[in-house]
C-alpha cells in the first residue's frame, strides 16, 4: 500500500490465492476452512453450509469425500483429514491444515522485507510458524463485515506508527484481505495526511472490493472527521 510502510493481503497459509481455480462449492469450504476456529464438522450440516446438494448419505459421501481429497492432493491445503463419528452416530469430520502452506507464504513476506504482521481476523496464526521466522505480531481482532470500532483503529495505526519508525514494514491481513484490511489500511492512509475519499479510492484501486459500502466505509469517514 506504502511502499516499504504497510501492506495488506488474505490471512496467510489459507490458500485463498486458489480460489479462482475452485468451483462454489468448493470456495465456500475454502472460506470455511480458513475462519473456522474449531475444524471439526457434522458432515451433513457442512454440506449444507457450502451449498452441497445431496439426496441421501451415499450420495454426500459419493459428493463431498472427493472435495476433501482435492483440497488434500491437488492443492495440498490440508494435509490430511479424519472421518469419525459424534455421540449420535452423525459422520463427523475433522481436517488438519498443511502447516506448509503457511511457513511458505511467511517465507515470501520475509523475503519481501516485511517484519511484522497484524492479524485482524477473529483468530490468530499458529504462532509457531510466525515465531520461526522471527516476525513481530498484533492482534487486533475485528468482527466481519462490521466497522471497527474507533479505539481499535486508534490502536493499529499507533502500532504501524511505531513500525515504521522502526524501519519494520508491516503487512495486515484479515480472512479475504478486502473488509477489515482495506478499512485499516485506509484509515492509516487518512492518518498519513490522505483525505477519506482519497484513500478509499487508493486501497480500492490497489485492491478492487476492498472496504465494503456502508458502515466500513463510514468508519473511515468518521476516522477522519476525528483526526482532522
Amino acid at each position: 500500500m506504502i511502499e516499504g510502510e504497510v501492506a495488506g493481503m488474505g490471512r496467510p497459509g489459507a490458500g485463498l490465492e486458489l480460489a479462482g481455480e475452485m468451483n462454489p462449492v468448493e470456495r465456500r469450504f475454502l472460506s470455511w476452512l480458513a475462519g473456522a476456529e474449531d475444524l471439526r464438522a457434522e458432515r451433513k450440516a457442512l454440506a449444507r453450509r457450502i451449498g452441497l446438494n445431496f439426496q441421501d448419505d451415499f450420495d454426500l459421501d459419493r459428493r463431498l469425500i472427493p472435495v476433501y481429497k482435492k483440497f488434500r492432493d491437488v492443492w495440498g491445503i490440508l494435509a490430511s483429514y479424519r472421518e469419525g463419528m459424534g455421540e449420535g452416530g452423525q459422520a463427523l469430520d475433522h481436517f488438519h491444515p498443511n502447516p506448509a502452506r503457511l511457513r511458505d507464504d511467511l517465507r515470501f513476506l520475509k523475503e519481501e522485507g516485511i517484519g511484522a504482521i497484524v492479524t485482524l481476523s477473529e483468530h490468530p496464526l499458529d504462532a509457531g510458524p510466525v515465531a520461526e521466522f522471527g516476525f513481530d505480531v498484533a492482534h487486533i481482532p475485528l468482527r466481519d463485515r462490521r466497522a471497527p470500532e474507533p479505539g481499535l483503529i486508534d490502536v493499529f495505526v499507533r502500532y504501524v506508527g511505531r513500525a515504521v519508525a522502526a524501519r519494520t514494514p508491516v503487512v495486515a491481513h484479515c480472512l479475504g484481505g478486502y473488509g477489515r484490511t482495506g478499512t485499516m489500511l485506509a484509515c492509516y492512509l487518512v492518518h498519513r495526511g490522505r483525505a477519506a475519499t482519497e484513500a478509499l479510492a487508493e486501497v480500492r484501486a490497489r485492491r478492487p472490493g476492498s472496504v465494503e459500502p456502508g458502515e466500513q466505509e463510514e468508519a473511515v469517514r468518521e476516522y477522519e472527521r476525528r483526526v482532522k
